[in-house]
């Protein structure tokens, strides 16, 4: 992979993090402002762990050999909590929520196969 390519991939898993990010504080924001306080702390809390991720991926993929896979599948497990919190208030909105949590748990999945294989072929 070309030296180009691989900051630009880089530079979307960052942006994927930060929307993500993002996401989780306006929501939690918005429970703490409906005085939910302990969905308002998990949904903060999620935010500012996703947050994190995009700050200091860099060096946590050097540390973990499957962070890309793990951080999708909370991505995915967090995106099914917004479909949870949804699903009687919202019209459709919980739909949308279930797809990008299929996206994210099938992505964590490709990049844990991906990566076990990558492992195996280079040990």
């Amino acid at each position: 992979m070309g030296l180009l390519r691989r900051k630009k991939n880089e530079k979307l898993v960052k942006i994927s993090h930060s929307v993500a990010a993002l996401i989780l504080l306006v929501h939690g924001y918005e429970k703490f402002e409906d005085e939910h306080v302990k969905a308002g702390i998990l949904f903060t809390i999620c935010g500012l762990t996703f947050l994190c991720v995009a700050i200091f991926h860099h060096r946590l993929q050097h540390k973990l050999r499957s962070v890309d896979a793990i951080f999708a599948f909370l991505e995915g497990v967090a995106a099914l909590i917004l479909v949870v919190e949804y699903w009687h208030n919202k019209h459709y909105l919980q739909y949308a929520y279930l797809i990008v949590a299929a996206i994210y748990i099938g992505r964590s999945v490709v990049l844990f196969v991906k990566g076990g294989k990558k492992l195996h072929t280079t040990s």
